[in-house]
């Protein structure tokens, strides 16, 4: 998988616009933004690291998880996604474009890893719910394999429309209060939500409630001990304005822990790693301060360069990280 099949090149040129837009839209209203402590461990101690866009990277002293303080609130940040012109983008131009090749080399075998933990865990038949569907692509690989009964989707504004194409049963616009009762799902599948929450301990546990005992969780969030991530540091694409938390695994597990749910397993299955640093590195030349890894990743070979990524993702030091909690199913479990 290259990056120009999941977000072409040409695209996100045109793209920039949309992105600035959005960016002075949160600056604008940063007298409304909050100072937090670290949102995985809630450690006082924390140090400035970096600025971006306007933003202000801190790095916890207790855990190592960086994230944004301060932060728009969560009244701003349910304002902006409502208005966000880059997610109208993504919406008319980006996901229309690359839904085929997001669809064959990310969401089928998502969908495949997904039906393998339901079987694994005796969930068959079961309902689901998908919290930020986006376009609906993972919804659409889920009908293919006809492992759930029902697909529950939260999702806001005209990507709602397309969940229920791809084949959702419900559309809901805001997980807080808006199901009918608690401890409905067998399963409930975050990707690439809750490096976005305000209060990631407040949305796992409302995510919780809605969870049977015994049932499984399935989130995914950038890795900052990843390759990319730790490489490029404030260079990273994945670090913008939208992303205000970044886990790692031993971080996510304790905010799993905190919020009353179980690690079961993780993996960094990430494909993109090498491809997204070398990128960087031949557009900016004095980046490369390493001989060895310049030689690897600059190199003419391809080959090393796909073996380097596979070794990223088999000993989870991608920066893509899927991690599998449970809702302890004794009485008492609770957060």
């Amino acid at each position: 998988m290259k990056e120009d099949d999941i977000r072409p090149d040409l695209l996100r040129v045109a793209q920039q616009e949309a992105l600035d837009w959005d960016i002075r839209w949160l600056l604008d209203r940063r007298t409304q933004w909050a100072d937090v402590d670290c949102p995985a461990c809630a450690g006082p101690g924390h140090a400035r690291e970096f600025d971006k866009n306007g933003f202000a990277y801190r790095r916890c002293a207790d855990c190592g998880t960086l994230f944004t303080s301060p932060r728009p609130t969560e009244g701003v940040l349910k304002e902006f996604y409502a208005l966000s012109r880059n997610y109208d983008f993504f919406n008319e131009h980006i996901f229309p474009a690359s839904e085929e090749a997001r669809l064959q080399q990310i969401f089928r075998p998502r969908a495949a890893f997904v039906a393998r933990l339901c079987a694994d865990h005796g969930i068959r038949k079961g309902r689901m719910l998908e919290i930020g569907a986006g376009f609906g692509t993972f919804v659409r690989a889920v009908r293919e394999l006809g492992f759930l009964d029902s697909i529950t989707v939260v999702q806001t504004g005209p990507l709602a429309q397309q969940c229920l194409q791809r084949g959702a049963d419900t559309v809901i616009p805001d997980l807080m209060g808006a199901l009918p009762g608690q401890g409905l799902f067998d399963l409930i599948a975050c990707f690439e939500v809750i490096e976005h929450a305000f209060d990631p301990r407040a949305f796992l546990q409302h995510a919780r409630a809605h969870l049977r005992p015994g049932g499984l969780m399935v989130l995914s969030c950038p890795n900052v001990r990843g390759f990319d991530l730790a490489e490029l540091g404030a260079l990273s694409d994945s670090v913008d304005h939208e992303h205000l938390n970044y886990f790692h695994p031993q971080a996510l597990m304790a905010l799993l822990e905190r919020a009353g749910l179980r690690h079961l397993s993780h993996s960094t299955p990430g494909r993109l790693d090498v491809e997204l640093v070398r990128k960087k590195w031949l557009a900016n030349p004095e980046l490369a301060r390493d001989p060895f890894l310049a030689q690897l990743l600059l190199g003419a070979d391809d080959g090393p360069r796909q073996a380097f990524q596979e070794f990223l993702a088999a000993n989870r030091l991608s920066s893509h990280l899927v991690m599998v909690a449970t809702k302890p199913a004794e009485e008492g479990a609770a957060a």
